[in-house]
């Protein structure tokens, strides 16, 4: 059987730096079991979210309760937010509104450097919350939690 935390890991080593690191900053910040002052000390941010996590492959309550929490603070952070082109229209909206901005004359070539890293980082996130979905239904569905669960607590796998 899979464990569901190491899927995770897994799954969030597979993401660019970039992304592991706002998403453990992100997490964090809101998740209660990783309330550490030491965690984004330097460039330890992601390998410090990750020690945390490993701390709780077995599947009892505690380490139960932390993966969901997990799962519904991701959904809450990003799969919402994130996970279309347009959820992020309000973002590319505004940045377009400068761009086309004849008074902003200055500020044109910078805003089209940032409009393309706009659209890169818009496709990227679209992305990782497809893989998302897809972890979500697997090693994270409740049924593979469950029996991560009972297989811990009860000795059996269901």
């Amino acid at each position: 059987m899979n464990n569901p935390v190491e899927s995770l890991v897994k799954w969030l080593k597979s993401l660019s730096v970039e992304q592991q690191n706002e998403i453990a900053l992100l997490i964090s910040n809101v998740h209660p079991s990783f309330n550490t002052p030491c965690l984004f000390a330097g460039n330890t941010t992601a390998k410090q979210f990750y020690t945390l996590l490993q701390s709780s492959t077995t599947g009892t309550y505690k380490n139960l309760g932390m993966i969901i929490a997990f799962r519904a603070i991701f959904d809450f952070l990003f799969y919402a937010k994130r996970s279309a082109k347009e959820k992020w229209s309000d973002a590319a909206r505004e940045l377009y509104n400068v761009i086309n901005d004849n008074s902003k004359d200055d500020f044109r070539s910078c805003t089209h450097q940032q409009s393309d890293e706009t659209c890169r980082r818009i496709m990227e996130w679209v992305s990782v919350c497809d893989a998302w979905l897809e972890l979500k239904e697997g090693p994270l569905s409740d049924e593979s939690l469950g029996k991560w669960h009972y297989s811990t607590v009860a000795g059996f796998i269901l």
